[in-house]
């Protein structure tokens, strides 16, 4: 359910920390895109912190309690503060970037997208959401809170946000200390679904969906499937790559079941390769629980344990 920016800050206000919307000027979207910002209460620029980039689509969805109907008491980012207050975390920024219309109808994923929406879409600008974050919030971010490189860098991916996380973990190798994905919607290599014989590509969520029309185009251009996937660049990545990955460490869990429940099949897959490839999954097992859904409240409690895991190492 949708929610203003006025009525998301009014429910954060009592926390200890801020929560801030701002707007960024974007040479490559061409135009000024909205993104929720937490800064924790004992943020010093002089100390080390948490640098956290939440991703799902639209920049409200990790701080809306109505986003779906299974938060019922707090958001991710009131979590969040609530284990800073008790000295379980660090001092912490997160971002919340938006990667999708304004009305949350078309998503991008994060790519420069290649296919076609309908006129007077607001939102969306050129379309061109990889150049954006990768050549301008990220850097914008980084000079604002990291010019001594005080922090330790995570992303977070909830379903389709896993996906761009697994994104900036490939074509920005090195650059995240922690990666995590809940759920993530995971392409096959080559979109082949190894579940489903005589039929390639088989990935039928990538190449027939129409929710990726807009992205990647239709009919499917075979360059634009290879360049916006991130598993076949892990897959054909040369060995500096590769040692730049191995850099970043992954927290990979799913929901309980495949299907209509969650993504459990694509989180596995992904979890087998990077494993063969030095990095094994820092999570003992896929599955977050036996009753784990693709929900948000499922997704923000693989949040805060997950954040608890890397704080021990901080």
């Amino acid at each position: 359910m949708s929610a203003s920016p006025q009525t998301i800050l009014r429910r954060h206000q009592s926390m200890k920390g801020q929560l801030r919307y701002q707007l960024f000027k974007s040479k490559a979207l061409q135009i000024r895109k909205p993104y929720y910002m937490y800064q924790s209460q004992n943020w010093r620029p002089d100390r080390p912190f948490l640098l956290l980039w939440l991703f799902r689509g639209h920049e409200r969805e990790w701080v809306n309690i109505s986003e779906d109907t299974s938060r019922m008491h707090s958001t991710a980012i009131q979590d969040l503060d609530t284990l800073i207050s008790r000295d379980q975390l660090p001092p912490t920024i997160a971002v919340m970037p938006g990667l999708n219309s304004t009305n949350n109808w078309i998503s991008s994923g994060g790519v420069d997208m290649q296919g076609n929406w309908p006129k007077g879409m607001k939102g969306l600008g050129s379309g061109r959401f990889w150049t954006y974050l990768s050549n301008e919030l990220i850097p914008h971010i980084d000079q604002c809170f990291d010019p001594h490189k005080m922090a330790t860098r995570a992303a977070f991916g909830f379903s389709m946000g896993g996906f761009t996380v697994q994104l900036l973990s490939t074509r920005k190798p090195g650059y995240l200390h922690h990666a995590a994905m809940y759920d993530g919607i995971f392409p096959w290599a080559k979109h082949n679904d190894p579940r489903i014989q005589g039929k390639n590509p088989s990935d039928t969520i990538w190449m027939e969906s129409t929710a990726f029309d807009a992205a990647l185009g239709r009919p499917r251009d075979p360059k634009v499937l290879l360049e916006w996937n991130p598993t076949d660049q892990l897959l054909t990545a040369e060995p500096n790559e590769l040692n730049l990955m191995r850099k970043t460490s992954f927290w990979i869990n799913s929901a309980s079941a495949d299907g209509v429940f969650g993504n459990i099949d694509r989180a596995r897959y992904l979890a087998k390769y990077l494993a063969e490839r030095g990095m094994p999954n820092s999570h003992p097992s896929i599955p977050f629980s036996q009753d784990a859904k693709h929900d948000w409240h499922w997704n923000d409690t693989f949040f805060y344990t997950t954040l608890l895991r890397i704080a021990d190492d901080f």
